[in-house]
């Protein structure tokens, strides 16, 4: 469940979180969504 919005995760995300590559998943307690927020702000 995401830290923020309080959704639960995609499959898609859950595996970019849970993958060998995990740290290019940014944050890992974040949905898919607030992760491309962040991306966005960056």
């Amino acid at each position: 469940m995401c830290k923020r919005c309080r959704r639960k995760f995609t499959d898609e995300r859950w595996e970019e979180t849970t993958a060998r590559t995990a740290w290019k998943a940014g944050d890992l307690l974040v949905c898919g969504d607030c992760h491309a927020d962040d991306v966005a702000r960056e």
